[in-house]
């Protein structure tokens, strides 16, 4: 963490950006973009002497490195008109909006907050001493930010004076492009052409992305069959960043040649589940187990089969098409309602049962002859629901002597049943398939064990405490 973007890193564990911003931040780790390196002056000398990312190539930084410091030192990008600041120009700062100061200046409002944050000068905050017919009259025909550049004051003293009077705020008319208009997108900063024009800056920086027009001051991107045979080979995030381009440029590139993304969302979501439940949990051929249930039941069409198994229609046509994965409580649904044993149900759908790297338990071993009795466990079910009671029974069983043993033998993180006895997680339709494989009871048998005194667990495989 903080060696790249969180985007990146996010990209390659299969995580959201805010997951990983939430873990960095917990560790004390700063941003990748925060102070990356040490920069030197002739460094710094470089920023906006050419694109950034032709910059970036020849730093070997990332591109957003490059961006988020040529921001931070108030320098514009490479092509838009260059800004010199002065000690005048610096003591405007902080007497008026940004905005106001930036139509003074003729320069970009970003510019002039990014120079006022470089000297740490607080943001202009004002109204004026009184409001006169005349500039009452202004609200609600422009944006806040136009008015308020317009008066010389700040886009909140605009708002409240608005709100106050009751005045709708400024709606504008949809926009129409011409062909004219059109053509000047690119020709100069998203900033000038929109000043140009009379429209906001997302309204020019999106219908030129729409056109998929490059911004100006960026080199043409020349793809080469070395940069286009990385395509599809990882997500576009990660490859943008290898290739110092953006990433829509990455995602425009690889649709325009047919390439398939690096994953889809079924191959997805099987891989989250299987890196959340472990292999054995999810039944690589879920069209064979589904068809063999329909022999079993006697029912011609899926819609008869998800009625007879308790299901949504919906999720047998998911199931078929791998947009929604058959797991452990599935096939534990599938086993009360059907009454065939999770080893047949495994085998129609393709499943073998795969080893965790524990050394596995010999059923004919003197450990498991111990306590071999049939109605061994049946003592222990009574009718308060106690997941230690299920614990200590199948350890009881194996002849196990402690919860690190048990959780071996069944392929677990010894944490995992930690967190079951603490009561912080449940005895979810995958532990009890564990306990089973690992037991030889039938699920019936775990769960009176357990106290679940429900004739059908739910088919979302949560399994909470049930309501005495």
């Amino acid at each position: 963490m903080g060696t790249e973007s969180d985007a990146v890193i996010a990209a390659r564990l299969d995580t959201y950006p805010a997951t990983v911003q939430r873990r960095r931040q917990h560790l004390g780790i700063p941003s990748f973009h925060d102070d990356h390196g040490v920069w030197s002056p002739e460094m710094e000398a470089l920023l906006g002497t050419a694109s950034d990312a032709a910059v970036a190539e020849k730093l070997g930084v990332g591109r957003d490195v490059v961006i988020y410091r040529r921001h931070k030192l108030g320098i514009s990008a490479f092509g838009t008109p260059s800004f010199i600041w002065t000690a005048e120009t610096d003591a405007l700062l902080g007497t008026a909006p940004d905005s106001a100061i930036a139509a003074q200046l003729r320069t970009s409002a970003r510019n002039v907050k990014a120079r006022r944050r470089t000297l740490r000068i607080a943001a202009f905050v004002g109204a004026p001493a009184e409001w006169t017919a005349e500039m009452d009259a202004l609200l609600g025909t422009a944006s806040n930010v136009t008015i308020g550049a317009q008066l010389g004051i700040s886009a909140m003293a605009v708002q409240k004076r608005r709100t106050k009077l009751g005045i709708a705020p400024f709606r504008p008319a949809a926009m129409r492009w011409t062909p004219a208009m059109e053509a000047l997108l690119g020709t100069a900063s998203d900033e000038t052409v929109a000043a140009q024009l009379g429209v906001t800056l997302m309204a020019v920086r999106l219908h030129r992305c729409l056109l998929k027009i490059p911004r100006f001051g960026a080199a043409p991107l020349k793809w080469t069959k070395k940069m286009e045979a990385q395509l599809g080979t990882d997500s576009d995030v990660v490859i943008a960043q290898k290739l110092g381009v953006t990433f829509t440029q990455v995602r425009w590139h690889r649709q325009r040649l047919g390439i398939a993304a690096a994953e889809s969302k079924p191959a997805l979501l099987k891989r989250v589940i299987v890196s959340r439940y472990g292999d054995d949990m999810i039944v690589p051929d879920p069209n064979g187990l589904l068809d063999a249930l329909k022999r079993e039941l006697c029912v011609k069409d899926d819609q008869a089969l998800a009625s007879g198994l308790g299901f949504y229609s919906s999720s047998i046509s998911r199931m078929r098409r791998g947009l929604e994965s058959i797991g452990a409580s599935a096939l534990i649904r599938m086993h009360e309602f059907t009454g065939l044993s999770i080893h047949e149900l495994r085998t129609y759908g393709g499943m073998h049962k795969i080893s965790h790297g524990s050394p596995a338990l010999d059923l004919n071993s003197e450990q498991y002859r111990t306590a071999n009795e049939p109605t061994y466990h049946m003592k222990h079910a009574v009718g308060s629901y106690d997941p230690d009671r299920l614990i200590d029974a199948v350890a009881a069983k194996c002849n196990l002597k402690s919860d690190a043993a048990l959780a071996r033998a069944m392929g677990i993180p010894s944490s995992r049943i930690g967190t079951v006895r603490g009561r912080r997680a449940s005895v979810s339709a995958s532990l009890l398939i564990h306990m089973h494989d690992l037991s030889g009871w039938t699920i019936g048998e775990l769960r009176a064990v357990l106290g679940d005194r429900r004739k059908i667990m739910r088919p979302n495989g949560k399994a909470f405490r049930p309501k005495d």
